[in-house]
């Protein structure tokens, strides 16, 4: 990731990445506060992916299940576990941290 500051790049760590799950990091070299952009590329290769192992996953469980709804919400959940290291890789790849408007961080 690279600071829209101070243009220094840092890794999205696993620590980083649960600390910041709406997108708001700060650089570690000038504090200041950034967000995230959404960019095409991260919703084609993280969203899509993700959302349709999601339904294929729900619709398995749901299959096997003989139609019990509660094995839907275990594949939901299973899914987003497989799902993480995806996503965290996406957003290190393919979002841009954008200026956040007078955010001067303390």
């Amino acid at each position: 990731m690279k600071c829209p500051y101070c243009r220094v790049e840092f890794p999205l760590t696993w620590k980083r990445y649960v600390k910041a799950p709406f997108g708001k990091h700060r650089c570690p070299s000038c504090k200041r506060t950034s967000r995230s952009r959404y960019t095409a590329k991260y919703m084609l290769y993280s969203l899509l992916p993700i959302g349709l192992f999601t339904l294929i996953m729900a619709l398995l469980f749901l299959n096997l299940s003989g139609g019990k709804l509660y094995t839907v919400f275990l594949a939901m959940g299973i899914a987003f576990i497989v799902g993480l290291p995806l996503d965290r890789y996406c957003d290190n790849k393919f979002k841009n941290l954008k200026q956040i408007g007078g955010s001067d961080a303390a």
